[in-house]
Protein backbone atom coordinates (compact mmCIF):
# COMPACT_ATOMS: atom_id res chain seq x y z
CA UNK A 1 0.00 0.00 0.00
CA UNK A 2 1.29 3.42 -1.05
CA UNK A 3 -1.00 6.14 0.29
CA UNK A 4 0.27 9.38 1.73
CA UNK A 5 -2.23 11.17 3.64
CA UNK A 6 -3.47 14.65 2.64
CA UNK A 7 -2.33 17.38 4.78
CA UNK A 8 -6.25 18.28 6.28
CA UNK A 9 -6.47 14.32 6.75
CA UNK A 10 -3.87 14.23 9.03
CA UNK A 11 -4.94 17.25 10.91
CA UNK A 12 -8.35 15.62 11.63
CA UNK A 13 -6.65 12.85 13.15
CA UNK A 14 -4.14 14.84 15.68
CA UNK A 15 -7.54 16.83 16.09
CA UNK A 16 -9.09 13.46 17.17
CA UNK A 17 -5.88 12.43 19.17
CA UNK A 18 -5.53 15.44 20.61
CA UNK A 19 -8.98 16.35 21.89
CA UNK A 20 -8.83 12.67 23.63
CA UNK A 21 -5.75 13.42 25.50
CA UNK A 22 -8.29 15.98 26.72
CA UNK A 23 -10.45 13.80 27.99
CA UNK A 24 -13.00 14.05 24.87
CA UNK A 25 -14.06 10.01 24.45
CA UNK A 26 -16.76 11.00 21.53
CA UNK A 27 -15.36 13.13 19.49
CA UNK A 28 -16.56 14.56 15.84
CA UNK A 29 -15.10 14.79 12.48
CA UNK A 30 -16.58 16.73 9.27
CA UNK A 31 -15.78 16.32 5.91
CA UNK A 32 -17.34 16.73 2.71
CA UNK A 33 -18.28 13.74 -0.16
CA UNK A 34 -15.20 13.11 -1.50
CA UNK A 35 -12.64 14.19 1.02
CA UNK A 36 -11.72 10.39 1.80
CA UNK A 37 -12.89 10.26 5.76
CA UNK A 38 -12.83 6.43 5.05
CA UNK A 39 -9.36 6.39 4.92
CA UNK A 40 -8.95 8.96 7.66
CA UNK A 41 -11.01 6.45 10.32
CA UNK A 42 -9.20 3.46 8.45
CA UNK A 43 -5.68 5.10 9.61
CA UNK A 44 -6.89 6.14 12.82
CA UNK A 45 -7.77 2.07 13.76
CA UNK A 46 -4.75 1.05 12.48
CA UNK A 47 -2.24 3.62 14.30
CA UNK A 48 -4.32 2.66 17.56
CA UNK A 49 -3.98 -1.09 17.20
CA UNK A 50 -6.59 -3.11 19.25
CA UNK A 51 -9.84 -3.88 19.04
CA UNK A 52 -12.56 -1.84 16.39
CA UNK A 53 -15.65 -1.44 15.98
CA UNK A 54 -16.90 0.27 12.69
CA UNK A 55 -20.89 1.01 12.35
CA UNK A 56 -22.71 2.35 9.24
CA UNK A 57 -26.22 1.72 8.12
CA UNK A 58 -25.71 0.69 4.43
CA UNK A 59 -24.09 -2.05 2.67
CA UNK A 60 -22.33 -0.15 0.99
CA UNK A 61 -20.56 1.51 3.73
CA UNK A 62 -19.47 -1.62 5.11
CA UNK A 63 -17.81 -2.70 1.61
CA UNK A 64 -16.32 0.20 1.85
CA UNK A 65 -14.95 0.79 4.51
CA UNK A 66 -13.41 -2.84 4.74
CA UNK A 67 -11.76 -2.51 1.51
CA UNK A 68 -10.32 0.66 2.62
CA UNK A 69 -9.37 -0.65 5.99
CA UNK A 70 -7.34 -3.26 3.82
CA UNK A 71 -5.61 -0.73 1.63
CA UNK A 72 -4.56 0.73 4.94
CA UNK A 73 -3.32 -1.73 6.63
CA UNK A 74 -3.50 -5.04 4.78
CA UNK A 75 -1.90 -6.63 7.58
CA UNK A 76 -5.61 -6.07 9.73
CA UNK A 77 -7.58 -7.95 6.02
CA UNK A 78 -7.73 -11.34 8.38
CA UNK A 79 -9.07 -9.61 11.32
CA UNK A 80 -12.54 -8.23 9.93
CA UNK A 81 -15.61 -9.62 10.68
CA UNK A 82 -19.03 -8.44 9.49
CA UNK A 83 -22.62 -8.37 11.28
CA UNK A 84 -24.72 -8.28 8.40
CA UNK A 85 -27.50 -10.11 7.19
CA UNK A 86 -26.58 -14.13 7.78
CA UNK A 87 -22.74 -12.90 9.12
CA UNK A 88 -22.49 -12.72 12.44
CA UNK A 89 -18.77 -12.24 13.43
CA UNK A 90 -19.58 -10.45 16.59
CA UNK A 91 -15.73 -11.56 17.86
CA UNK A 92 -13.99 -10.86 15.53
CA UNK A 93 -10.99 -8.33 16.26
CA UNK A 94 -12.37 -5.68 13.61
CA UNK A 95 -15.97 -5.93 13.60
CA UNK A 96 -17.74 -4.30 10.78
CA UNK A 97 -21.16 -4.10 11.65
CA UNK A 98 -24.77 -2.80 10.06
CA UNK A 99 -26.32 -1.02 12.66
CA UNK A 100 -29.79 -2.29 11.68
CA UNK A 101 -28.84 -5.97 12.07
CA UNK A 102 -26.56 -5.38 15.34
CA UNK A 103 -28.95 -3.12 17.05
CA UNK A 104 -31.32 -6.36 17.43
CA UNK A 105 -31.38 -7.86 21.33
CA UNK A 106 -30.00 -11.02 20.23
CA UNK A 107 -27.17 -9.84 18.34
CA UNK A 108 -26.51 -7.02 20.57
CA UNK A 109 -25.78 -9.13 23.51
CA UNK A 110 -23.35 -11.03 21.62
CA UNK A 111 -21.39 -8.16 21.29
CA UNK A 112 -18.23 -7.74 23.34
CA UNK A 113 -19.12 -4.82 25.81
CA UNK A 114 -15.01 -3.19 24.87
CA UNK A 115 -13.57 -2.27 22.30
CA UNK A 116 -10.52 0.29 21.60
CA UNK A 117 -11.37 2.21 19.05
CA UNK A 118 -15.65 2.78 17.84
CA UNK A 119 -15.66 4.61 14.41
CA UNK A 120 -19.08 5.60 13.14
CA UNK A 121 -19.43 6.31 9.76
CA UNK A 122 -22.45 9.15 8.74
CA UNK A 123 -22.49 9.82 12.74
CA UNK A 124 -25.32 12.11 11.96
CA UNK A 125 -27.49 8.92 11.85
CA UNK A 126 -26.32 8.43 15.63
CA UNK A 127 -29.00 9.72 17.49
CA UNK A 128 -31.28 7.15 16.21
CA UNK A 129 -32.47 4.70 18.82
CA UNK A 130 -30.39 1.97 17.35
CA UNK A 131 -27.48 3.86 17.32
CA UNK A 132 -28.10 5.01 20.71
CA UNK A 133 -28.53 1.23 21.66
CA UNK A 134 -25.57 -0.12 20.24
CA UNK A 135 -23.19 3.09 21.37
CA UNK A 136 -25.13 2.52 25.20
CA UNK A 137 -23.86 -1.15 25.11
CA UNK A 138 -19.95 -0.53 24.40
CA UNK A 139 -17.28 0.74 26.31
CA UNK A 140 -15.09 2.50 23.92
CA UNK A 141 -11.70 3.86 25.12
CA UNK A 142 -12.49 6.57 21.56
CA UNK A 143 -15.95 6.82 19.87
CA UNK A 144 -14.90 9.37 16.80
CA UNK A 145 -18.25 10.09 14.14
CA UNK A 146 -17.58 11.11 10.55
CA UNK A 147 -19.57 12.60 8.72
CA UNK A 148 -20.41 15.25 5.88
CA UNK A 149 -23.29 16.80 7.21
CA UNK A 150 -23.30 17.49 11.19
CA UNK A 151 -26.73 17.96 11.72
CA UNK A 152 -30.51 16.41 11.98
CA UNK A 153 -33.98 17.19 10.15
CA UNK A 154 -35.60 15.83 13.23
CA UNK A 155 -34.68 18.27 15.80
CA UNK A 156 -32.62 16.17 17.94
CA UNK A 157 -29.30 17.26 18.80
CA UNK A 158 -26.08 15.57 18.24
CA UNK A 159 -24.77 16.93 21.23
CA UNK A 160 -27.03 14.20 23.05
CA UNK A 161 -24.18 11.76 21.61
CA UNK A 162 -20.82 13.48 20.20
CA UNK A 163 -18.60 15.33 22.88
CA UNK A 164 -17.91 17.76 20.21
CA UNK A 165 -16.68 18.80 16.90
CA UNK A 166 -12.92 18.75 16.96
CA UNK A 167 -12.06 19.24 12.99
CA UNK A 168 -14.36 20.87 10.19
CA UNK A 169 -14.14 21.30 6.52
CA UNK A 170 -16.36 22.93 4.40
CA UNK A 171 -17.50 22.11 0.61
CA UNK A 172 -15.92 25.45 -0.24
CA UNK A 173 -13.11 24.86 1.58
CA UNK A 174 -11.91 21.89 -0.61
CA UNK A 175 -13.31 23.48 -3.67
CA UNK A 176 -10.45 25.94 -2.96
CA UNK A 177 -7.96 23.92 -2.16
CA UNK A 178 -8.47 21.77 -5.44
CA UNK A 179 -9.90 18.65 -3.78
CA UNK A 180 -13.18 18.66 -4.95
CA UNK A 181 -14.50 19.87 -8.34
CA UNK A 182 -16.45 23.23 -8.40
CA UNK A 183 -20.08 23.47 -8.81
CA UNK A 184 -22.64 25.65 -11.49
CA UNK A 185 -26.25 26.05 -11.00
CA UNK A 186 -28.98 26.62 -12.92
CA UNK A 187 -32.52 27.37 -11.50
CA UNK A 188 -35.29 25.83 -13.43
CA UNK A 189 -38.87 27.61 -12.42
CA UNK A 190 -41.54 25.74 -13.03
CA UNK A 191 -44.86 28.20 -13.58
CA UNK A 192 -47.25 26.39 -12.24
CA UNK A 193 -45.40 24.60 -8.88
CA UNK A 194 -46.68 25.42 -5.88
CA UNK A 195 -45.54 24.03 -2.92
CA UNK A 196 -47.51 26.12 -0.37
CA UNK A 197 -50.00 23.51 0.42
CA UNK A 198 -47.96 20.16 0.56
CA UNK A 199 -47.32 19.40 4.11
CA UNK A 200 -44.06 19.29 5.69
CA UNK A 201 -43.09 16.43 7.91
CA UNK A 202 -39.98 16.00 10.02
CA UNK A 203 -38.43 18.71 8.50
CA UNK A 204 -38.93 18.34 4.93
CA UNK A 205 -41.48 17.66 2.03
CA UNK A 206 -44.22 15.16 2.38
CA UNK A 207 -42.84 12.88 -0.31
CA UNK A 208 -46.16 12.03 -2.08
CA UNK A 209 -47.70 15.14 -1.83
CA UNK A 210 -44.50 16.84 -3.05
CA UNK A 211 -44.75 14.52 -6.36
CA UNK A 212 -48.33 15.19 -7.07
CA UNK A 213 -47.31 18.83 -7.10
CA UNK A 214 -44.30 18.02 -9.31
CA UNK A 215 -46.03 15.88 -11.53
CA UNK A 216 -48.77 18.90 -11.98
CA UNK A 217 -46.34 21.43 -12.99
CA UNK A 218 -45.16 18.94 -15.38
CA UNK A 219 -41.57 18.48 -13.85
CA UNK A 220 -40.89 15.05 -15.72
CA UNK A 221 -41.10 16.95 -19.07
CA UNK A 222 -39.42 20.18 -17.77
CA UNK A 223 -36.44 18.28 -16.06
CA UNK A 224 -35.55 16.75 -19.42
CA UNK A 225 -35.68 19.38 -21.45
CA UNK A 226 -33.42 21.58 -18.97
CA UNK A 227 -30.98 18.35 -19.11
CA UNK A 228 -30.77 18.09 -23.31
CA UNK A 229 -30.53 22.00 -23.15
CA UNK A 230 -28.34 22.52 -20.16
CA UNK A 231 -26.35 19.11 -20.10
CA UNK A 232 -26.82 16.95 -23.04
CA UNK A 233 -23.13 15.29 -22.53
CA UNK A 234 -22.87 15.38 -18.84
CA UNK A 235 -23.45 12.14 -17.13
CA UNK A 236 -26.22 12.76 -14.79
CA UNK A 237 -28.13 11.98 -11.67
CA UNK A 238 -31.42 12.81 -11.03
CA UNK A 239 -33.34 12.99 -7.38
CA UNK A 240 -37.22 12.38 -7.61
CA UNK A 241 -39.21 12.36 -4.89
CA UNK A 242 -41.57 9.05 -5.61
CA UNK A 243 -41.06 6.27 -7.47
CA UNK A 244 -43.68 7.00 -9.88
CA UNK A 245 -42.32 10.75 -10.50
CA UNK A 246 -38.72 8.78 -11.14
CA UNK A 247 -40.12 6.56 -13.83
CA UNK A 248 -42.13 9.35 -15.20
CA UNK A 249 -38.97 11.25 -15.29
CA UNK A 250 -37.04 8.13 -16.81
CA UNK A 251 -39.75 7.91 -19.75
CA UNK A 252 -39.79 11.45 -20.18
CA UNK A 253 -36.00 11.38 -20.99
CA UNK A 254 -35.70 8.65 -23.03
CA UNK A 255 -38.41 10.43 -25.18
CA UNK A 256 -35.76 12.92 -25.66
CA UNK A 257 -33.57 11.25 -26.47
CA UNK A 258 -31.25 10.92 -23.18
CA UNK A 259 -30.92 6.84 -22.10
CA UNK A 260 -32.11 6.98 -18.81
CA UNK A 261 -33.23 4.46 -16.28
CA UNK A 262 -34.80 5.03 -12.62
CA UNK A 263 -34.10 3.25 -9.27
CA UNK A 264 -35.83 3.18 -6.17
CA UNK A 265 -35.89 1.15 -2.83
CA UNK A 266 -38.06 -1.39 -4.99
CA UNK A 267 -35.42 -2.22 -7.57
CA UNK A 268 -33.79 -5.66 -7.57
CA UNK A 269 -30.47 -5.93 -6.29
CA UNK A 270 -29.30 -7.55 -9.74
CA UNK A 271 -31.04 -5.25 -11.91
CA UNK A 272 -29.86 -2.34 -9.70
CA UNK A 273 -26.10 -3.41 -10.23
CA UNK A 274 -26.82 -3.70 -13.75
CA UNK A 275 -27.95 -0.53 -14.27
CA UNK A 276 -25.06 1.68 -12.48
CA UNK A 277 -22.88 -0.63 -14.51
CA UNK A 278 -24.53 0.79 -17.81
CA UNK A 279 -23.82 4.24 -16.40
CA UNK A 280 -20.15 3.60 -15.75
CA UNK A 281 -20.00 2.21 -18.77
CA UNK A 282 -21.52 4.84 -21.34
CA UNK A 283 -24.64 2.67 -22.41
CA UNK A 284 -26.41 5.34 -20.13
CA UNK A 285 -26.29 9.02 -20.01
CA UNK A 286 -28.18 9.53 -16.76
CA UNK A 287 -30.33 7.48 -13.76
CA UNK A 288 -33.63 9.17 -12.16
CA UNK A 289 -33.77 7.55 -8.41
CA UNK A 290 -35.59 8.42 -5.26
CA UNK A 291 -32.43 9.33 -2.43
CA UNK A 292 -30.92 5.71 -3.27
CA UNK A 293 -28.02 7.12 -4.88
CA UNK A 294 -26.67 9.16 -1.81
CA UNK A 295 -24.51 7.85 0.95
CA UNK A 296 -22.74 4.95 -0.44
CA UNK A 297 -22.55 5.53 -4.42
CA UNK A 298 -19.00 7.33 -5.64
CA UNK A 299 -19.40 7.29 -9.89
CA UNK A 300 -16.36 10.65 -9.88
CA UNK A 301 -17.40 10.89 -13.38
CA UNK A 302 -21.06 12.48 -12.44
CA UNK A 303 -21.09 16.07 -13.88
CA UNK A 304 -24.72 17.03 -13.30
CA UNK A 305 -27.21 16.82 -10.31
CA UNK A 306 -30.89 17.53 -11.33
CA UNK A 307 -32.53 17.79 -7.97
CA UNK A 308 -35.69 17.62 -9.53
CA UNK A 309 -37.06 16.82 -5.50
CA UNK A 310 -37.29 20.25 -3.78
CA UNK A 311 -36.36 19.90 -0.35
CA UNK A 312 -35.75 22.09 2.86
CA UNK A 313 -33.65 19.31 4.43
CA UNK A 314 -30.32 21.04 4.35
CA UNK A 315 -28.46 17.80 4.69
CA UNK A 316 -30.48 16.29 1.52
CA UNK A 317 -29.23 18.45 -0.04
CA UNK A 318 -25.99 18.11 0.42
CA UNK A 319 -25.84 14.26 0.11
CA UNK A 320 -27.35 15.05 -3.54
CA UNK A 321 -24.98 17.95 -4.22
CA UNK A 322 -22.22 15.51 -3.29
CA UNK A 323 -22.57 12.82 -5.81
CA UNK A 324 -21.06 14.96 -8.11
CA UNK A 325 -18.10 16.37 -6.27
CA UNK A 326 -15.11 14.26 -6.42
CA UNK A 327 -12.73 14.92 -9.48
CA UNK A 328 -12.44 13.02 -12.60
CA UNK A 329 -10.04 13.52 -15.12
CA UNK A 330 -11.32 15.88 -17.88
CA UNK A 331 -14.58 17.15 -15.49
CA UNK A 332 -13.94 20.47 -15.37
CA UNK A 333 -17.56 20.75 -12.63
CA UNK A 334 -20.69 19.72 -11.87
CA UNK A 335 -23.82 21.15 -13.16
CA UNK A 336 -26.48 21.39 -10.60
CA UNK A 337 -30.19 21.94 -11.89
CA UNK A 338 -32.48 23.04 -9.48
CA UNK A 339 -36.21 22.95 -10.21
CA UNK A 340 -38.06 25.24 -8.09
CA UNK A 341 -41.80 27.07 -8.14
CA UNK A 342 -42.01 30.58 -9.52
CA UNK A 343 -42.51 31.73 -5.88
CA UNK A 344 -39.42 30.67 -4.27
CA UNK A 345 -39.91 29.31 -0.71
CA UNK A 346 -37.79 30.58 1.62
CA UNK A 347 -36.83 27.51 3.40
CA UNK A 348 -35.76 25.80 0.00
CA UNK A 349 -32.64 24.45 -0.11
CA UNK A 350 -30.08 25.73 -3.50
CA UNK A 351 -26.59 26.31 -4.12
CA UNK A 352 -26.95 30.07 -3.51
CA UNK A 353 -28.63 29.05 0.06
CA UNK A 354 -26.02 26.06 0.77
CA UNK A 355 -22.74 28.71 0.08
CA UNK A 356 -24.56 32.33 1.41
CA UNK A 357 -24.37 33.79 -1.78
CA UNK A 358 -27.01 37.09 -1.85
CA UNK A 359 -27.81 36.72 -5.21
CA UNK A 360 -27.77 33.54 -7.91
CA UNK A 361 -24.38 33.20 -9.35
CA UNK A 362 -23.88 35.15 -12.73
CA UNK A 363 -24.83 32.95 -15.76
CA UNK A 364 -21.90 30.41 -16.07
CA UNK A 365 -20.06 31.56 -12.69
CA UNK A 366 -19.19 28.73 -10.99
CA UNK A 367 -20.18 29.18 -7.24
CA UNK A 368 -16.77 29.79 -6.04
CA UNK A 369 -16.29 32.67 -8.48
CA UNK A 370 -19.47 34.39 -7.23
CA UNK A 371 -18.57 34.30 -3.39
CA UNK A 372 -15.45 35.59 -4.45
CA UNK A 373 -16.98 38.42 -6.36
CA UNK A 374 -19.58 38.83 -3.85
CA UNK A 375 -16.87 39.34 -0.88
CA UNK A 376 -14.65 41.75 -2.99
CA UNK A 377 -17.85 43.83 -4.12
CA UNK A 378 -18.85 43.80 -0.50
CA UNK A 379 -15.17 45.21 0.62
CA UNK A 380 -15.48 47.92 -2.00
CA UNK A 381 -18.96 49.14 -1.05
CA UNK A 382 -19.19 49.70 2.83
CA UNK A 383 -23.00 50.17 2.70
CA UNK A 384 -23.50 46.51 1.57
CA UNK A 385 -20.68 44.98 3.23
CA UNK A 386 -20.89 41.46 4.73
CA UNK A 387 -19.85 41.19 8.44
CA UNK A 388 -16.69 39.83 9.79
CA UNK A 389 -18.22 37.33 11.00
CA UNK A 390 -19.48 36.32 7.27
CA UNK A 391 -16.26 36.77 5.83
CA UNK A 392 -14.95 34.09 8.49
CA UNK A 393 -17.42 31.72 7.79
CA UNK A 394 -16.83 31.67 4.30
CA UNK A 395 -13.62 32.02 4.24
CA UNK A 396 -12.54 29.48 7.25
CA UNK A 397 -9.19 28.88 7.21
CA UNK A 398 -8.22 30.62 3.57
CA UNK A 399 -8.11 34.37 3.08
CA UNK A 400 -11.20 35.71 0.95
CA UNK A 401 -8.72 36.94 -2.05
CA UNK A 402 -7.90 33.03 -2.84
CA UNK A 403 -11.54 31.84 -3.60
CA UNK A 404 -11.99 31.35 -7.43
CA UNK A 405 -11.10 27.79 -6.74
CA UNK A 406 -6.79 26.00 -8.03
CA UNK A 407 -6.36 25.93 -11.98
CA UNK A 408 -8.03 22.49 -13.01
CA UNK A 409 -5.42 19.84 -14.57
CA UNK A 410 -5.45 19.03 -18.00
CA UNK A 411 -5.49 15.35 -18.55
CA UNK A 412 -5.21 12.97 -21.51
CA UNK A 413 -7.12 9.42 -22.16
CA UNK A 414 -4.20 6.86 -23.25
CA UNK A 415 -6.55 3.72 -23.43
CA UNK A 416 -8.03 3.24 -20.27
CA UNK A 417 -5.52 5.43 -18.67
CA UNK A 418 -4.89 8.95 -18.09
CA UNK A 419 -2.17 10.91 -18.27
CA UNK A 420 -0.57 14.26 -17.75
CA UNK A 421 2.70 15.97 -18.22
CA UNK A 422 4.95 16.55 -15.54
CA UNK A 423 7.33 18.07 -17.55
CA UNK A 424 11.31 16.57 -18.67
CA UNK A 425 10.13 13.86 -20.43
CA UNK A 426 7.72 12.46 -17.30
CA UNK A 427 4.22 11.85 -17.07
CA UNK A 428 1.50 11.32 -14.09
CA UNK A 429 -0.42 8.77 -15.15
CA UNK A 430 -3.75 7.34 -13.33
CA UNK A 431 -3.41 3.08 -13.67
CA UNK A 432 -6.53 0.98 -13.18
CA UNK A 433 -4.83 -1.55 -10.90
CA UNK A 434 -6.79 -4.43 -8.98
CA UNK A 435 -10.28 -3.06 -9.36
CA UNK A 436 -8.54 0.31 -7.86
CA UNK A 437 -6.48 2.73 -8.93
CA UNK A 438 -2.90 3.81 -8.24
CA UNK A 439 -0.74 6.86 -9.61
CA UNK A 440 2.37 6.32 -11.44
CA UNK A 441 5.40 8.82 -12.71
CA UNK A 442 6.60 7.44 -16.15
CA UNK A 443 9.87 8.30 -17.20
CA UNK A 444 11.97 6.70 -20.22
CA UNK A 445 13.95 4.93 -17.36
CA UNK A 446 11.05 3.56 -15.56
CA UNK A 447 7.97 3.94 -13.62
CA UNK A 448 7.60 4.72 -9.69
CA UNK A 449 4.08 4.40 -7.74
CA UNK A 450 3.46 7.32 -6.27
CA UNK A 451 0.08 6.23 -4.32
CA UNK A 452 -2.20 2.97 -4.88
CA UNK A 453 -5.24 1.54 -3.65
CA UNK A 454 -7.62 4.57 -4.49
CA UNK A 455 -10.42 5.25 -6.21
CA UNK A 456 -10.38 7.75 -9.36
CA UNK A 457 -11.47 10.85 -7.97
CA UNK A 458 -8.92 10.10 -4.88
CA UNK A 459 -5.92 8.91 -7.04
CA UNK A 460 -6.89 11.95 -9.33
CA UNK A 461 -5.82 14.25 -6.73
CA UNK A 462 -2.69 12.85 -5.19
CA UNK A 463 -1.60 13.06 -8.30
CA UNK A 464 -1.90 16.90 -8.76
CA UNK A 465 -1.02 17.41 -5.10
CA UNK A 466 2.14 15.92 -6.34
CA UNK A 467 2.11 17.75 -9.95
CA UNK A 468 1.92 21.25 -8.02
CA UNK A 469 4.90 20.66 -5.90
CA UNK A 470 7.07 20.19 -9.75
CA UNK A 471 7.72 22.87 -12.20
CA UNK A 472 5.62 21.24 -14.95
CA UNK A 473 2.78 23.02 -13.89
CA UNK A 474 2.79 24.99 -17.59
CA UNK A 475 2.11 22.61 -19.42
CA UNK A 476 -0.64 21.03 -16.99
CA UNK A 477 -2.99 24.40 -16.45
CA UNK A 478 -6.63 23.19 -18.73
CA UNK A 479 -7.01 27.30 -18.63
CA UNK A 480 -3.82 28.37 -19.48
CA UNK A 481 -3.70 31.05 -22.65
CA UNK A 482 -0.85 29.15 -24.42
CA UNK A 483 -3.38 26.48 -25.18
CA UNK A 484 -5.82 28.33 -27.28
CA UNK A 485 -3.23 29.70 -29.64
CA UNK A 486 -1.93 28.63 -33.20
CA UNK A 487 0.03 25.06 -32.80
CA UNK A 488 3.81 26.16 -33.22
CA UNK A 489 6.03 25.04 -36.09
CA UNK A 490 7.89 22.89 -33.70
CA UNK A 491 4.77 21.24 -32.56
CA UNK A 492 3.53 20.46 -35.93
CA UNK A 493 7.25 19.00 -37.28
CA UNK A 494 7.37 16.67 -33.69
CA UNK A 495 4.11 15.71 -34.91
CA UNK A 496 5.07 14.85 -38.22
CA UNK A 497 8.30 13.29 -37.33
CA UNK A 498 5.92 10.73 -34.39
CA UNK A 499 3.83 10.11 -37.80
CA UNK A 500 0.87 11.75 -36.58
CA UNK A 501 -1.70 12.60 -39.79
CA UNK A 502 -4.15 14.68 -37.54
CA UNK A 503 -3.39 18.69 -37.65
CA UNK A 504 -4.21 20.59 -34.83
CA UNK A 505 -6.25 23.28 -34.72
CA UNK A 506 -4.69 24.97 -31.66
CA UNK A 507 -1.33 24.21 -29.57
CA UNK A 508 -3.30 22.71 -26.68
CA UNK A 509 -4.59 20.48 -29.04
CA UNK A 510 -1.09 20.10 -30.55
CA UNK A 511 0.12 19.37 -26.93
CA UNK A 512 -2.48 16.61 -26.19
CA UNK A 513 -1.57 14.42 -29.78
CA UNK A 514 1.81 14.66 -28.52
CA UNK A 515 1.23 13.84 -24.77
CA UNK A 516 -0.94 10.89 -25.78
CA UNK A 517 1.58 9.86 -28.53
CA UNK A 518 4.97 9.67 -26.37
CA UNK A 519 2.82 8.47 -23.01
CA UNK A 520 1.56 5.80 -25.02
CA UNK A 521 5.38 4.50 -26.39
CA UNK A 522 6.70 4.59 -22.75
CA UNK A 523 3.37 2.75 -21.29
CA UNK A 524 3.72 -0.13 -23.97
CA UNK A 525 7.20 -0.35 -23.08
CA UNK A 526 5.91 -0.66 -19.13
CA UNK A 527 3.40 -3.06 -20.31
CA UNK A 528 5.79 -5.49 -21.91
CA UNK A 529 8.25 -5.27 -19.18
CA UNK A 530 5.63 -5.97 -16.83
CA UNK A 531 4.52 -8.89 -18.71
CA UNK A 532 8.04 -10.27 -19.18
CA UNK A 533 8.33 -10.07 -15.27
CA UNK A 534 5.00 -11.76 -14.83
CA UNK A 535 6.29 -14.58 -17.09
CA UNK A 536 9.21 -15.06 -15.66
CA UNK A 537 7.76 -15.41 -11.96
CA UNK A 538 4.93 -17.84 -13.85
CA UNK A 539 7.77 -20.02 -15.40
CA UNK A 540 9.79 -20.09 -11.86
CA UNK A 541 7.12 -21.29 -9.62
Amino acid sequence: MTITLRPYQEEAIAAVDEAHARGVRRPLVTLPTGCGKTLVFSTVIRRRQGTALILAHRDELLKQAADKLRTVAPELGVSIGFVRGSSDDVHAPIVIASVQTLARARRLQRLPKTFRTVVVDEAHHATAPSYRRVLDHVDADLAVGFTATPERNDGSSLTDVWDEVVYGRSILDMIQAGYLCDLRGVRIRLADLDLSHVKVTHGDYQAEQLGEALRHAHAPEQTAAALLKHAPDRKSLVFCPTVDLARQTADAMRQAGIATAHLSGETPEAERAGILRDLHSGRLQAIANVDVLTEGYDNPAIDCVAIAAPTRSRIAYVQRVGRGLRLHPGKRDCLVLDLVGVTDDLSLQSLPVLFSLRKEPRRGETVSHAVAREAAEASQDPTDALSADDLAARATSESVELFGGRDRLHWVPVDERWVISAGDDEYLVLDPFDNQWRVLLVRETGAKIIASGLDLGYAQGSAEESLRKRDGMRLAKSNAAWRSKEPTDGQLRYLRRLGVTTVPDTAGQATDLLTERLARRLLVRLDRAVARMAAGDHQAA
